[in-house]
Order: C-alpha cells, then structure tokens, then sequence
C-alpha cells in the first residue's frame, strides 16, 4: 500500500513519528507532503527529523503540493463558506464559554458574509439553516483540476491528512479530489484538542483516526461522522514514553539546567501563544505566591519553568527569582523532535516533584510518567481553560489528571500536599492514561493500531455519500453570489467586526 500523507507543516512530524514508523514497518510506502513548507527556526527540528526519516527509511519519500492559482474565484468562495461554517459551530451551546475561540473563527470573515452573521448570531434556528444551506452548497463546488492530475501522478492508494480542522486549511480539497478519483482517505486526528479547538471536519474522510473514546465521541457528536468510520488507536504521538528512560543522572542534568541537585523542584510547563499569550505575568504571580507559601518545603523548592516552543516571553522580567532555586530551561524553548530534544524534555518531566500548566499537551505526557498534575484558575485564563472543551477532558476522564485549585491558597494547600505524597497522584495519573492515551491497554502500543486502522480504511474504500447533482447545480446557478460575498472587505466596519482574540499557533 502506499500512503500519501498530507501535513500542514512540518511540525506534525512530532505527532506521527511513531505512527509512521509502523506503517513503513508494515511493509507500506509512504510519501510525504508538506501544505505550508517555510523553513523557520523553529521547525528546524522537524525538517531535521523528516529529512533522517527519509534518508533511514526504504519507502519514505517527500514530494510538493499543488498551491491554489491567484484570483481563483470559485476558491476564493468555497474558502469562505467554510470560514463562515466554522464560526457558526461556535454559535452551538457545546461552546458556550469558549468567547475566544469564537473570536478566532469570526476574525477570519472580513467579507461581505460577516454582515449576515449578525442575524444569524441571534437566532438558533438561521443559525442551523444558515449552516444547512451552506454545507449542502460546499458539497456542490467544483474539484480543482490541479489536484486530480496530482493525484493521478501521486497513485497512492490511500491519501491521510493531519489536521484538517486548522482555520483556514485547504486540505478538503484534497479530500474531494481522492473522493473524485476513487482513493480512500483518512483523517488522521494530530492531537487531544483538535476537534473541538479549531474548524469542522470538511471534504468527508473514508475513515477518522482517534485516540481515544471521547475523541470518537467529539467526531460524531461535533463533526457529523458515522461512528462506524471511526477508529480509535491510543495516542501514538506518545508510544515512545512508555519506554524512555532518563538519559542522564538527575544531578548532572539540574546542573546544566541551573538548579540545586539536592532539592525537589516543580516542572512549569508553558502553554501555546494562543491558551497563554502574556503567560509572563502569570508566572510573575505564581511564583510569588510559591515563594510565600506558608509550607516550608513548597517554599523552598526549586522551580524549573519550560518554555513553550512558540511562545517566547520576556524571561528579564523573572531576573529577582532566578537566585539558583529557579530556572528557564531551555531559554529559548525546545520542541522534543529528535533524540537530544526528547532526551532534555523527558529528563525535566522524570526528575520533576510534580507538574504545574495552564493547558498545554506536555501535561498529558506529565501523566504517562506518573506525575501529579495541577493548575489554579485565573481570570486572565479563565476562557483558555474552562472555556475550552478539551480542557475538561484533563478533567474527566477516569476521574481526571488535572487538579484543578479555585484560587492561589487552595492551590498551594495542593502543591504541598504532592510534595508530601507524590504516590497518590502516580495512582491518579495511571487511571487517566489507561482511558486517554492508551484505551486498548497500558501494554498495547499505539502505532502498530494506527498502522492497522489506515489499512482497514483503505481496504474498505470509499464510503457511500449523498449524490451531488442537485448541489453541483446550486453551485453553478449561485457561483455569482457566493463570489460576491466573498469579496474581502477593508472597511473600518469590517475590521472592528473581525477583531477580538490572538492568532492561532501553527
């Protein structure tokens, strides 16, 4: 079988590395294409790793993508309907707290459609009309041709995508094309948030690649999907934990990072410039409060905050709190792609007392090493927290990972309590991770399941979809308006509409 596997960036490389592996040692071939591939600082290591992949591995190739024309108008209108179709699901009661993820999604509507959104935002009923008539209008677009002769020069016999869902993707037209020429496809899910974090699921996959069963629960319930068309596999993103061990002894590596060997120390763990865009002045007053615990071993613990890789923050301002008990590490923020990334990320995680974030993956993967895991609520982060979906999950599922404090003392009280018995959240921790990352068994490594869904969906092939005539004909008799709407307006009114919110990480 050969596998094109289409990824928005490099970066999802971290995310089916594993995964990937199994496939080729499957005996498959897998080609890789990348949608936006700019070679910035910080995807250097997953360029790195795709390029040992490709040299190591027999089957694994790499080839270019088919971008857009300029000024194709059918494009142009099929982008923004779906823009449109993904703020409404925000409209949904399910995302009644997430203000900023809608503000998101609105942000990316500055034509003419944005005016008509004002209606539909105050009635439930437009709203799920409005959504109607444009889905049923999405399904009729014209294919590009383009991607019909890549694909035909491609052959696979299975095209993936990951993530899909990001605003703004053009990867359902890859989708329609493989659905226009007979090839299976698949939806390969890259994270715990993305079905419920970001866009629709557009362009009808054969077969949706999970981890677990909420997410197959968010698929069919968020997403429309049948419930027959999706897998779950376990989080194969995180198989290599399970195995890992420290590459050093803890001494030598809190020496390099900073800190004192012969203390305990709490791993911080940054979140996404869009969860924690100033997370500066969070840290300012966590640690202020750390430091004036009534507790004496929390007070006099080390701290070692890890940055998020995307997410710089002005590191001077924590210069009075960096006397030797606290540390950045590493400064300039890491993303664990390859070996040595990956070495420095597990020796913070396996040497660490317990774990503090906002919201971040890295605190699931705190989970699979047995650590207890916390967070205080905050207003500044209150809508990037409880007003997330997948937040929740953290929450939820098999009783929860995440202790979640109402305010600084409560959290504090929780803090010094793990310090005291750090078995108790190792016993809290296994019960998440057997129901989240590894649902079929602790045991049961995720990747050789992902490796088998993608060959079930492609031996089953297409799944049967409603004929398109009929919208194929509204597309063509409403081609004039839908261009018209989608003209990008530049007006005061139209950017004050669109405002609200921060960009969404890559």
């Amino acid at each position: 079988m050969k596998v094109l596997f289409l990824m928005r960036n490099v970066g999802y490389i971290r995310n089916f590395d594993g995964a990937l592996h199994a496939v080729l040692d499957a005996g498959h071939a897998v080609e890789f294409a990348i949608e936006l591939d700019k070679r910035s600082p910080n995807e250097r290591p997953a360029y790195e790793r795709l390029d040992e992949i490709l040299a190591d591995r027999d089957g694994a190739t790499k080839t270019d993508v088919r971008k857009p024309k300029r000024g194709d108008a059918d494009a142009a209108a099929l982008d923004e309907v779906r823009a449109v179709r993904d703020y409404l699901r925000y409209l949904d009661p399910a995302f009644g707290q997430s203000a900023d993820l809608k503000a998101r999604a609105r942000r990316r509507i500055r034509s003419r459609w944005a005016g008509l959104l004002d209606r539909a935002e105050s009635s439930a009923v437009r709203r799920r009309l409005l959504d109607r008539i444009l889905a049923f209008l999405e399904g009729g677009a014209p294919v590009r041709a383009d991607l019909l002769e890549w694909l035909r020069e491609r052959a696979p016999d299975l095209l993936c995508v990951t993530p899909l869902v990001a605003l703004g993707s053009g990867q359902a037209e890859y989708l329609r094309a493989a659905r226009a020429l007979g090839i299976p496809t698949a939806l390969c899910v890259a994270s715990w948030d993305n079905l419920t974090n970001k866009g629709l699921i557009h362009g009808e996959p054969d077969g949706v690649v999970v981890w677990n069963e909420a997410q197959k629960r968010e698929a069919v319930a968020l997403h429309g999907q049948p419930a027959e068309a999706v897998y779950v596999t376990g989080a194969h993103s995180y198989d290599h934990w399970f195995d890992w061990q420290p590459s050093r002894p803890r001494a030598e590596f809190l020496r390099e990072a900073g800190l004192d060997p012969e203390r305990p120390y709490l791993l911080y763990l940054c979140s996404s410039p869009f969860i924690a865009p100033s997370e500066i002045d969070f840290l300012e007053a966590w640690l202020e409060a750390v430091r004036s615990a009534d507790d004496s071993a929390l007070r006099e613990a080390c701290v070692l905050i890890r940055p998020h890789p995307q997410n710089p923050q002005p590191w001077e301002r924590l210069e009075r709190f960096l006397d030797g008990t606290v540390a950045v590490f590493p400064q300039a923020g890491d993303n664990p792609v390859g070996r040595r990334g990956r070495e420095i990320f597990y020796d913070s995680l396996h040497g660490s007392a317990l774990v503090v974030g906002i919201n971040t993956s890295a605190l699931i993967e705190a989970g699979i090493l047995g650590k207890a895991v916390y967070t205080v609520r905050h207003p500044d982060h209150a809508e990037r927290q409880e007003g997330t979906v997948h937040f929740h999950l953290l929450q939820e599922v098999e009783g929860g990972l995440l202790t979640l404090a109402p305010d600084f003392p409560t959290h504090l009280a929780h803090l010094a309590e793990a310090l005291r018995d750090p078995a108790a959240g190792a016993v809290k921790a296994r019960r998440f991770v057997k129901g989240f990352v590894r649902p079929m068994g602790l045991e049961s490594a995720s990747a050789p399941l992902f490796a088998a869904a993608l060959e079930t969906v492609q031996a089953a092939g297409p799944r049967r979809v409603p004929d398109r005539a009929v919208a194929r004909l509204a597309w063509r008799l409403l081609s004039r308006p839908l261009r018209w709407f989608a003209h990008r307006e530049k007006s005061a009114a139209a950017l004050a509409r669109a405002e609200g919110g921060t960009d969404e990480a890559a």
